[in-house]
């Protein structure tokens, strides 16, 4: 995380810049083949006039969490092989197959 601090000549009109770098991939699909672009997108969030730092950085946090960055540096962690990425991608795809089962059942579909 990059921390910028752009002060004036009073601490009233403090600004700061909390910066994030992200890779986006992006799928894209032309004429029946795939690829995937990667994009560095940045989370930024300019301190308002009147505004506390510690409610600049919340509203930072929530749209680190929304931008998903944390959940990719986690992901990105450790290597894993791509036969192990393939069982992880078939467990999940059994769990999301019993969970609408279940809600099918549940609703009596």
């Amino acid at each position: 995380m990059t921390t910028g601090f752009d002060t004036t000549t009073t601490a009233r009109y403090l600004r700061a810049v909390f910066t994030v770098p992200a890779l986006a991939e992006t799928q894209i699909d032309q004429s029946g083949g795939s690829r995937t672009s990667k994009e560095l997108l940045l989370t930024k969030v300019t301190v308002r006039d009147g505004e506390t730092v510690d409610r600049a950085i919340k509203r930072f946090k929530r749209k680190v969490e929304q931008a998903g960055i944390l959940k990719e540096v986690r992901k990105r962690e450790h290597y894993l092989k791509p036969s192990v990425k393939a069982k992880l991608k078939a467990r999940a795809a059994e769990a999301r197959a019993r969970k609408r089962e279940k809600r099918l059942l549940l609703n009596g579909v």
